[in-house]
């Protein structure tokens, strides 16, 4: 019997669990749709879920000018997911002839604007976006009028 078990176990350490799960919710978000095992996708469908929610919960909250409750969930997704860039399909090619410091460069502007400074950036051919910012602002949306099923088998 599996009473009070709440999660699979996937046969990893719960580190490697963990970050398998986070890996395979950002390339949900950046995708749209991943295959994968029936365990995993098992695995990762309560947890995709869960973050559909904190980013649901960020812009009602927002809309209702709580920032500190759009601040804790914000700070609750980027626990759960990270924050890594996602490069947009038509600007792969560039990213891919980048050397590799110019990449570490691109990637931790995510902003827009320079590190520290603040000044606006230059010299650079695009913008990654994050995933957080896509799945508040693309898919968020999507969800808003729905209390949860946002992911199928």
């Amino acid at each position: 019997m599996r009473h009070r078990i709440h999660h699979r176990k996937l046969n990893r350490t719960s580190e490697h669990r963990r970050a398998l799960l986070r890996n395979m919710a950002c390339n949900m978000i950046e995708h749209g749709r991943i295959t994968t095992t029936l365990p995993k996708a098992k695995a990762l469908q309560p947890y995709f879920e869960r973050i559909v929610t904190l980013a649901v919960k960020v812009r009602r909250f927002s809309a209702q000018d709580d920032r500190a409750g759009a601040l804790r969930m914000r700070r609750r997704l980027h626990q759960m997911l990270g924050d890594r860039a996602i490069i947009p399909a038509d600007h792969r090619d560039d990213y891919a002839m980048m050397s590799d410091a110019h990449r570490r460069k691109t990637l931790r502007m995510v902003s827009g604007r320079r590190y520290r400074t603040g000044d606006p950036k230059g010299r650079l051919a695009f913008t990654a976006e994050s995933v957080m910012h896509r799945l508040i602002e693309h898919i968020a949306p999507r969800y808003e009028d729905r209390p949860g099923g946002y992911t199928r088998l």
